[in-house]
């Protein structure tokens, strides 16, 4: 192998958050321990496993961030893992943190400076620290939305000129329709009796906060001006924001389709160079045999058990050829991001310190009633009814569904024992909330009648048994697999979220330094003269006083955001805006539009048709083609959960096997070949864990999956075309001569 060779990788310290969440992890497989006749011609260093072993993770997780692996680059990792300058000033993320560093430092000693000289000084520095986050090393999903966002402006800035032209066209023919038509609005305010205004009405009438407040004046005074704002809405709110989403997600998803290519093809690299390190010529095959793929795999996947690797490896051996060849090991990435729960099958407490009587006629039979569908669906009809006593305030039924509900985690904790009933996520909800539940019931109880305590804990037992009505959604097969679709994408959801907040932190301390302490809140239902005007003159008699939004305001950082998500949300954001233009001046009018652009216009559209793609796609399609191998492959064996293996060794061989795993795979294991694992009942069974949290990366690649292949195969036959075209040139050039 040449060492000195640059490697493409996108983050090389990032570890891998999600391997190994097995529920029973086994132990590393011994290669050294096991004995298999094999012909190996071909041998690898430690070294190439080593540097495989990251390839192949880089390829689960997609990344790309540049290393080399020569020695003097290896020494100066090794020496507190200093960087090249010239690398480390190539790096934008270097650059960027630096930059804001200075920036920062120089922002420091001038707040200084002017604070000693008795003068107010901005920390202007404080909107450069979401750049901290945004090239964190673990950004880097988040840098890739910001990065597709800004390659998707150029493409959409044409419609929004566009768009942004037509309010002001439509604004200028307001102000001379309506200018001297002496209207009025409902507050005094003059009816269009400047452009600005009228410009900031007809965009607020757009996100239809406004509406139909703006046209009842004129409206008012003539029917016939309705037809100016129907064609308005029309054109500018149905059409031209329908335009404006389309051509935003459009431009978006087409970079972003883009950047998969790139990642795919980059990951098709890190496995190609990861097989050609440890491939081997065994029996006559060239690929990775089953002693190289355990060993990649305590890199790769360090918790993966043995018989987990072995199943793993009869997935991609498609040929049965005893190696994993090329074509087979380019899905290995995608196959080691499935998660495979490993469950061992155990008795439970009662079955091992009583076997009498658990094992007794009766108590079988009350296992079977547990685990009946009935059982289920009865429980299901007292949450219903608990819910009717709720709505009706029939606080005496509390008792007697707590005691149902009570009994039955008693029965299910009896049947599936205590390590199986909490390893279901809404089993250990249903405890959380009935247990404490319970114990609140009996402290209330005992309480004074006139307690403020005795309040605390009835409100918390008001939340508690509304709570309880959120088990219905596990019984519903519908609401089920909405639920499990929620979970899956979630993180790759969470990171546009990420993105938004970055705009949140700088629009909030913006607000901070321009509004800070202009509006007061004085406390709930305070009726001080200056408490009702929110501290402030200004705001005597305004809208937003009347309606007391005093609390919206940007005093510091957590209510700055709750006035961002409100302004967000859309309704009434234009009062809110008028309360600061009232205690500032008009100008301030410029934050609130560009916030709106920014954040709503912009960013919640692409947020929004994103979830919209993602959540159909994960709805829609269940099983992947590998997820589909996998679950095959695992039935083939019998090593499903609730399966026997079809020819599986006796009892006792088994428990000394698993006895062995348990004590000391070294001894145990020596002379156990890897074909034998699959034939012996170690107790451990499998299945592919129905909620699966998805990276963005596995999303998106499934997402462009289909259009990527179809658009390979286009060029493929492009390529033949051209390839048989040259042929027939050739043929006439040799027949003509």
């Amino acid at each position: 192998m040449n060492n000195n060779v640059g490697i493409s990788n996108c983050n090389y310290k990032e570890d891998v958050d999600d391997e190994g969440k097995g529920e029973t992890q086994g132990e590393q497989i011994q290669p050294s321990t096991i004995n298999i006749e094999t012909n190996i011609e071909e041998a690898y260093s430690n070294k190439d496993l080593l540097l495989a072993g990251t390839l192949v993770r880089d390829a689960m997780s997609g990344r790309c961030l540049h290393f080399k692996t020569d020695e003097k680059s290896l020494r100066i990792i090794n020496q507190l893992m200093f960087q090249d300058k010239k690398s480390f000033l190539k790096d934008p993320k270097n650059v960027t943190v630096v930059a804001v560093i200075a920036l920062t430092v120089v922002d420091i000693i001038g707040y200084l400076i002017w604070y000693n000289l008795g003068s107010n000084a901005i920390r202007w520095s404080r909107v450069l620290r979401p750049l901290y986050l945004i090239n964190f090393p673990q950004s880097r999903q988040v840098r890739q939305v910001f990065r597709n966002i800004r390659r998707t402006l150029p493409g959409i800035l044409s419609v929004l000129v566009l768009y942004f032209c037509s309010l002001l066209f439509f604004s200028l023919m307001a102000y001379k329709l309506f200018e001297k038509q002496n209207i009025s609005y409902s507050d005094g305010r003059k009816y269009f009796q400047n452009f600005f205004d009228g410009f900031w009405d007809l965009y607020v009438l757009v996100t239809s906060a406004n509406n139909p407040d703006v046209m009842i004046p004129s409206y008012n005074k003539s029917h016939y001006y309705a037809i100016f704002f129907v064609l308005f809405l029309v054109i500018n709110l149905f059409l031209f924001m329908s335009i404006v989403l389309a051509v935003i997600y459009n431009n978006y998803r087409r970079h972003l389709k883009n950047e998969i290519k790139h990642l795919l093809k980059n990951k098709q690299e890190y496995l190609d160079q990861a097989f050609n390190l440890l491939k081997t010529t065994t029996n006559g095959f060239v690929g990775i045999n089953k002693i190289t793929w355990n060993e990649l795999l305590s890199i790769a996947r360090p918790k993966y058990s043995r018989l987990q690797s072995v199943l793993l490896f009869t997935v991609l051996d498609t040929s049965d050829n005893g190696v994993i060849e090329r074509d087979e090991f380019l899905k290995s990435a995608d196959l080691l991001n499935i998660e495979l729960v490993e469950r061992m099958n155990v008795k439970t407490i009662l079955e091992v310190k009583f076997p009498k009587m658990y094992n007794h006629k009766i108590s079988i039979k009350l296992r079977e009633v547990v685990e009946h569908r009935f059982f289920r669906w009865f429980f299901d009809v007292c949450i219903v009814g608990n819910a009717i006593c709720i709505g009706f305030n029939l606080d005496p039924a509390e008792w007697a569904f707590l005691a149902l509900f009570s009994i039955e985690i008693i029965l299910k904790i009896y049947t599936y024992g205590v390590i199986n009933f909490f390893k279901n996520k809404w089993n250990t909800f249903d405890f959380i909330v009935i247990f404490t539940a319970l114990i609140m019931t009996i402290v209330e109880a005992f309480l004074n009648s006139k307690s403020s305590v005795r309040m605390q804990i009835l409100a918390i037992l008001l939340v508690l048994r509304v709570l309880r009505l959120l088990r219905i959604a596990n019984s519903i097969t519908a609401f089920k697999t909405i639920i499990s679709t929620i979970y899956n994408i979630a993180p790759s959801v969470g990171v546009y979220g990420a993105v938004i907040f970055v705009f949140y932190y700088i629009y909030g301390i913006l607000g901070m330094e321009i509004f800070q302490n202009r509006i007061k809140f004085y406390g709930y239902n305070n009726t001080n003269s200056t408490a009702v005007k929110c501290g402030n003159d200004a705001l005597q008699l305004s809208e937003f006083a009347n309606r007391r939004y005093c609390s919206l305001n940007f005093n510091n950082f957590l209510s700055s955001l709750i006035v961002l998500f409100t302004l967000t949300v859309v309704n009434q954001w234009h009062i809110i805006a008028q309360g600061f233009v009232l205690v500032t001046s008009k100008a301030a009018r410029l934050f609130f539009l560009t916030f709106h652009v920014t954040c709503v216009t912009l960013l919640l559209n692409i947020f929004t048709a994103f979830v919209l793609e993602v959540f159909i796609l994960e709805y829609t399609i269940s099983r992947t083609e590998l997820q589909s191998a996998v679950e095959s492959r695992i039935k083939e064996l019998g090593l499903g959960v609730g399966m026997n293996l079809p020819n599986s060794s006796n009892a006792s061989d088994n428990q000394n096997i698993v006895d062995g795993i348990e004590q000391d795979p070294e001894s145990s294991h020596s002379g156990t070949s890897y074909d034998d694992i699959l034939t012996k009942d170690y107790g451990i069974r499998f299945k592919l864990r129905k909620r699966h949290r998805k990276h963005l990366i596995t999303l998106l690649r499934n997402m462009f999956e289909s259009e990527l292949e179809k658009d390979d195969e286009e060029r493929r036959d492009i390529v033949n075309i051209g390839v048989h075209e040259i042929d027939k040139r050739e043929s006439r050039k040799f027949t003509n001569a």
